[in-house]
């Protein structure tokens, strides 16, 4: 390898399993090491290496408890990446736990706000298992190609999504949702979401957004945060600190259990209305 060369672009990992699916070991399908002498990301050259994808899928519980890196952005090391990788994990598991990312699991599909892009993807989709997060997801760009984004859906009638305590979430957009008609998206204090645009979480028509635990969660958007669901709910000992951009801070609810004796509150203004 020259010192002005490239690193190679990023690999392909596709697994699948009948049954259960343990990613214990980390993996590592990002674009490879730059020479000594390669461009900085302030100017991308017109060779560019691309992030990789790795892709999960299980009729059982998918579970990851070590790194899994896509794409990169640490120029001390030279690596970085010119586009971002894609990370989707899927379960067709409908009861029990369907997706769990643990305390060590760690997802990062990040990218130099300098490349061009496009960003990163970290999707989760679950048939109605439950989707648990306790580890970091990341696909930060902030450029201007095509926004990076966290995605993290469960599909189920009374699907679960929950965030736990230590949990760290962070992308252009992120969206987060138990899109069935009772779905609960439960989200406990000590995680934090960092949306550089938009933030997005939803519960079910008939189900629940629920901010739990003694203390803080964090929720921040360089533009707007959207919360959905027939309920949203802070819990008495529950805060949520909202910070938003221009787009505010905005609930869509027929049940407001926040603001009220019994209950927790956000710490900065929300607008509410009315779920349609």
């Amino acid at each position: 390898m020259n010192d002005s060369d490239a690193g190679g672009s990023g690999g392909t990992l596709n697994v699948y399993s009948g049954g259960d699916l343990n990613v214990n070991v980390p993996i590592t399908a990002t674009s490879g090491k730059n020479g000594a002498a390669y461009p900085a990301p302030s100017a991308p050259p017109t060779t560019q290496a691309k992030g990789g994808s790795v892709n999960l899928q299980a009729a059982g519980t998918v579970t990851v408890s070590k790194k899994i890196e896509v794409s990169s952005n640490d120029s001390i090391n030279k690596r970085v990446s010119q586009s971002g990788g894609r990370i989707s994990v899927n379960s067709y598991k409908k009861v029990g736990t369907a997706i769990n990312i643990t305390n060590t699991g760690d997802l990062s599909a990040i990218l130099n706000a300098a490349s061009p892009g496009p960003g990163g993807q970290i999707t989760f989709t679950s048939q109605g298992g439950d989707i648990l997060v306790s580890g970091k997801l990341n696909a930060k760009y902030g450029g201007s190609g095509t926004p990076g984004s966290v995605d993290i859906r469960n599909n189920g009638a009374s699907g679960l999504v929950q965030i736990n305590n230590g949990a760290q979430i962070a992308a252009d957009i992120v969206k987060v949702g138990a899109l069935g008609n009772n779905g609960v998206l439960r989200i406990a204090a000590g995680s934090s979401f960092d949306a550089s645009t938009t933030l997005k979480l939803y519960g079910g028509s008939h189900g629940m957004v629920q901010f739990t635990g003694p203390g803080t969660v964090n929720i921040t958007s360089g533009d707007a945060i959207h919360i959905a669901a027939g309920t949203v709910q802070v819990d008495n000992g529950t805060s949520v600190n909202n910070i938003s951009g221009a787009g505010g801070t905005n609930i869509y609810t027929n049940n407001q259990n926040y603001a009220k004796p019994g209950f927790g509150n956000f710490t900065n203004p929300v607008t509410s209305s009315s779920l349609s």
